[in-house]
């Protein structure tokens, strides 16, 4: 396997650093090291999330010794905390923001304007909902926040095929489609 020296320290042999380390490394302080981290072992697959991905950060990643694929994740803890994915290149990095990507499985995502208008275009930022068999029954004991979380609306309104209405979880977070694709740009918050 070999030694990995972190910012300076020998720290011996680089097997220490798998799934089994006790000393969990942030994202963020892999991404300053000197050394070649995922040199040392194979590391199929780094899933980031949980914040707005630093573009810097990712690209240091992946120009010195980076995992066999660098994932940019996103997803709240009522959608079971992962709902969409992109892979991350330095092609992506070359950009202001890192996309969150595309839907996962299969969740349906639907951006909405503060009139509750599907939005399909790109450039346009509106709250991200989410529809799918991933979504939490609600917050327990709490009627009133599950209600204005988690609401019906018509299906065609949405463009969803069939009658009726269709249960969204409402995310209170902003996206934009980005150019040309069907990746997601996160936007921040709605109560920021």
């Amino acid at each position: 396997m070999g030694r990995v020296d972190l910012r300076g320290h020998d720290c011996g042999d680089a097997s220490k650093y798998s799934y089994r380390s006790r000393r969990l490394w942030g994202f963020l302080e892999i991404s300053q090291l000197d050394c070649d981290i995922f040199d040392c072992c194979i590391v199929p697959h780094v899933l980031c999330g949980g914040n707005l991905a630093n573009v810097r950060a990712m690209k240091n990643v992946l120009e010195n010794g980076p995992p066999q694929n660098l994932w940019n994740i996103y997803g709240p803890i009522e959608c079971m905390a992962l709902v969409t994915l992109t892979r991350v290149t330095l092609e992506e990095t070359s950009r202001e923001r890192i996309s969150i990507g595309s839907p996962i499985g299969e969740t349906v995502l639907v951006l909405l304007d503060e009139n509750q208008n599907t939005i399909r275009d790109s450039g346009r930022r509106g709250e991200i909902y989410l529809e799918g068999s991933q979504q939490s029954l609600g917050y327990l004991n709490r009627l009133y926040e599950t209600s204005q979380s988690f609401v019906y609306l018509a299906r065609k309104r949405m463009g969803f095929p069939g009658e009726g209405a269709v249960r969204l979880y409402r995310t209170g977070d902003m996206a934009e489609w980005c150019d040309a694709t069907y990746l997601l740009d996160f936007a921040g918050r709605t109560n920021n």
